[in-house]
């Protein structure tokens, strides 16, 4: 079976995005997901992002391809402009922040004073 030879379809194949492209798309939901100061919502940003670039992982088809790089292009700039204006107001941590905090500090506590 051959690949067709039209020139939109080697267009197509031109204009794909690199595999650069799509790890700096990745890592952008990554940063936009890290900008929230609530836990929920940077764990949701990090976790869809996730899923999302895993379940077309395996895509082939150049167009398919091409219409979901734009969605997760304009997906990205949705939450990076969340996660700014996010960031102008301030919000309590939530309890397992916390915990997650002091269990971070007792560590260096006994990393520093080392064993007795």
């Amino acid at each position: 079976m051959s690949l067709p030879t039209s020139t939109t379809y080697t267009n197509t194949l031109r204009a794909l995005p690199s595999r650069i492209h799509i790890l700096h798309l990745y890592r952008g939901f990554l940063r936009a997901g890290s900008t929230f100061s609530n836990y929920n919502f940077r764990d949701f940003v990090k976790r869809r992002a996730r899923d999302q670039f895993r379940m077309h992982q395996n895509e082939t088809d150049p167009h398919k391809i091409m219409g979901l790089v734009k969605k997760a292009e304009k997906e990205l700039l949705v939450w990076q402009r969340q996660g700014h204006l996010n960031s102008l107001y301030r919000v309590d941590p939530l309890v397992i922040e916390t915990e997650e905090k002091d269990i971070r500090k007792d560590k260096n506590k006994t990393l520093l004073r080392g064993p007795n």
